[in-house]
């Protein structure tokens, strides 16, 4: 077609249109694919089967469109080249637009988009700048590839199933390429907006319902708790009124009882007085009795620590005499032992004597054989020469008549010399067995001798130590005696010490409880009785806790005892309290 005489504003040249394709790592492609020029017409890509015609549409779809949006793991390793060798980590594709008519919102004359996947990432940049995908997006619809549209890349099949498809399917797709179910979709979510609205507004309806039912429940409950308030203040006043009555009734009797105590006052004065006297008599008494007593126990201990020293004594010495019977069996049995074993030593010095001897006289035996072995050696060696000689005077006719003569003498001279040198060593050899066999006894001679030594110091180091062993016991025996003698005598003087204190508290007591009044005295009883009991069954803090109190009560009492002219009645009300204040603590402790 023939373009020259098309107006500008509609050539086209003037519109948007795809520059280049730059495609890497993704499905087919492994290594960077660049495709350039594209027309501003229409472009048609040929080639066979499995040249990657279908693998560049989607890498066009997979950069523009939404088919690609949200993916597993599994589906972007699909996308990322497979071959084998140097694994894909990552696939990109990049799209330059020819933006002359400014179609995208940018002061550019060309935009690039580019996207890069990969096992754990999907990214956008543009123009090589990184860029979120929502503003991919937004960038996409201001230039017309809106998702109410997806009719602007048409895959291959929809113009056939367009051609074929009914009137109301037909209506349905021109609906959705006019960009409608935008406002369908738009309107959908004001309705359900809607719902949601009115189920809240029904929501508070109820909420302020139950606020005005509570509301009223409230208004009654105010008006019982004014009824409550009004009838609680006519108890307080009622209640008042029968304290006061009360109160007057026990001031009167106060006052008669205080006339009372006023005229037994003068009475308890005089009592008093006597009792004291009493009292100062009876404690010069018992303090002589007591000191009686003392002497009477201290000389009744002496006397018993001198009857049990006595025993110690008798045992100690009846001890003693056995261990020196022992000690004196011992020293016998290892005198006894001791001049055997002297025999002993004098038998093997005896042995060893004789050995001596008979070795001096082998040595002189050997001295006198090895004399004989160096002659016969000589003799030996001497006919050796004369032989020789002999064999050199061969030649000498003269000296015997024939020569049958010669060799017969010959040859009786040289048997004669071989007997004798058999003779020699025979001798020789018997000398060197007795010589080896009284060394090996003069060895075990020796051996034997050491041990017997060895063993005697043995046995007097080990009666040693045993005579040190028994000094040290026998010293420790006598050092623990005398403590425990000690032991005794201090544990006899506490003893008495505590029979002392004991009886002076029973007499103390004795005197206290006549010398108080008897309701005193009865809660004074009635306090040691609920400690005794008590004490069996309490422990820990609590026996403390109850030990304390009864102290205070004992200080209490006797208070009231020096106050006693003017305080009867106080002292008795505060017996009185102290005891009761013990049996309630007690009651919370002590159970059974």
């Amino acid at each position: 077609m023939d373009t020259t005489d098309v107006p500008a504003s509609v050539h086209p040249s003037n519109y948007t249109y795809i520059k280049r394709i730059i495609i890497k790592g993704f499905k087919s492609y492994k290594d960077q694919s660049e495709f350039e020029p594209f027309s501003p017409h229409a472009n048609v890509i040929v080639g066979r089967n499995g040249t990657g015609k279908s693998n560049f549409f989607f890498a066009i779809r997979f950069v523009l469109s939404d088919m690609y949006g949200s993916m597993r793991l599994e589906e972007r390793q699909a996308l990322l080249h497979e071959s084998v060798g140097e694994t894909v980590m990552s696939a990109s594709v990049e799209i330059h637009f020819d933006n002359r008519d400014n179609r995208f919102p940018v002061d550019k004359e060309e935009v690039i988009i580019r996207r890069v996947i990969g096992v754990k990432k999907d990214e956008y940049y543009l123009d090589g700048k990184h860029a979120t995908k929502a503003d991919i997006v937004n960038l996409l619809e201001s230039a017309g590839f809106s998702k109410a549209n997806p009719y602007y890349i048409v895959q291959q099949g929809k113009i056939n199933s367009l051609a074929v498809m009914k009137d109301s399917e037909r209506l349905e797709l021109l609906k959705e390429v006019a960009g409608t179910r935008v406002y369908d979709e738009r309107k959908e979510e004001s309705m359900k907006i809607m719902r949601e609205s009115e189920a809240k507004v029904d929501k508070i309806d109820e909420v302020l319902r139950y606020i005005d039912e509570r509301l009223a429940e409230l208004e009654a409950e105010k008006e019982e708790l004014k009824q409550y308030q009004q009838l609680d203040r006519d108890k307080r006043g009622i209640e008042y009124s029968l304290y006061t009555q009360e109160y007057d009734k026990v001031v009167d009797q106060l006052e008669k009882l205080e006339a009372d105590r006023q005229k037994e006052t003068v009475g308890a004065s005089k009592i008093h007085q006597n009792v004291m006297e009493s009292h100062d008599r009876l404690k010069s008494m018992e303090k002589d009795l007591r000191t009686s007593a003392a002497e009477l126990t201290r000389t009744t201990a002496s006397k018993n620590q001198t009857d049990e020293e006595r025993q110690d004594l008798i045992r100690a010495r009846a001890k003693l005499v056995l261990d020196v019977q022992d000690a004196s069996d011992k020293a016998a049995r290892d005198e006894e032992r001791y001049k055997n074993l002297q025999k002993e030593l004098k038998a093997v010095e005896q042995e060893l004597k004789k050995a001596e001897t008979t070795l001096e006289s082998v040595r002189s035996q050997y001295q006198v054989d090895a004399a004989a072995e160096a002659r016969l050696k000589e003799r030996i060696s001497t006919a050796d020469r004369r032989l020789t000689e002999l064999y050199s005077k061969q030649g000498r006719a003269g000296q015997f008549t024939t020569r049958q003569d010669r060799d017969a003498h010959i040859m009786k001279e040289i048997k004669d010399l071989d007997a004798n040198i058999k003779q020699q060593d025979t001798q020789l050899r018997q000398v060197q067995t007795d010589v080896k066999k009284l060394q090996s006894d003069i060895t075990k001679v020796e051996t034997d001798v050491e041990q017997k030594s060895q063993g005697l110091q043995t046995r007097q180091v080990v009666i040693e130590k045993a005579l040190v062993a028994y000094n040290e016991a026998k010293a420790r025996r006598d050092s623990a005696s005398n403590t425990r003698k000690e032991q005794w005598k201090h544990d006899n003087d506490l003893d008495m010490q505590a029979q002392s204190l004991r009886s002076e508290l029973l007499k103390a007591e004795s005197t206290l409880h006549g010398t108080i009044p008897k309701s005193i005295s009865t809660g004074l009883v009635a306090v040691n009785r609920i400690r005794t009991d008590v004490r069996g069954h309490v422990y820990g803090q609590h026996d403390n806790d109850l030990d304390m109190q009864a102290q205070s009560l004992r200080s209490e009492l006797l208070k009231a005892e020096s106050t006693l002219h003017g305080t009867i009645p106080k002292s008795i009300s505060t017996g009185l309290v102290a005891v009761n204040r013990i049996r309630t603590d007690v009651r919370g402790h002590v159970y059974g």
